[in-house]
């Protein structure tokens, strides 16, 4: 499994390509295979702090982020709220190889999936919120370079 490269026009298709909700036990196993990608794909080198699975060319709505220093797994995460107050920040993209310019929600509330058919709901802030944001947009098959929030 290797990571997708925005340059590379048939990556650049998978990058672009919205993620599906799966069951709860293959959506584990995807996000085992992210941190697999992440530990001994060299993605950790590159210092990560979140892959999506389309960004290792996986159609499953999930997403690895590294949140107050550990990593977490989210599955079929589902933005529920957010602030109305937005923040510009500078973030880069790892399939990307750039940094560009977004405007993120300063807080976002997320659900997603812990254990089968159990969904718990978080408030996230700060560096955190913006990763989640960042891999959110992965798995709608937005990138950073579009902008963030619009």
């Amino acid at each position: 499994m290797r990571l997708k490269l925005y340059k590379n026009k048939q990556d650049r298709d998978t990058l672009r390509t919205e993620c599906v909700e799966k069951g709860f036990t293959e959506s584990k196993i995807v996000a085992h295979q992210l941190r697999m990608a992440l530990n001994f794909g060299g993605i950790k080198s590159q210092n990560a702090v979140g892959l999506a699975s389309n960004q290792v060319g996986l159609n499953s709505s999930v997403f690895i982020a590294l949140i107050d220093g550990k990593w977490e797994s989210f599955i079929n995460p589902r933005l529920e709220a957010h602030s109305k107050k937005l923040v510009a920040y500078k973030e880069g993209c790892l399939s990307l190889k750039k940094q560009f310019y977004t405007n993120r929600y300063e807080w976002v509330k997320l659900s997603y999936e812990r254990l089968p058919d159990k969904r718990v709901t978080k408030k996230y802030s700060g560096f955190s919120a913006i990763i989640i944001q960042h891999e959110l947009d992965h798995l709608n098959g937005k990138l950073c370079k579009d902008g963030g929030i619009n």
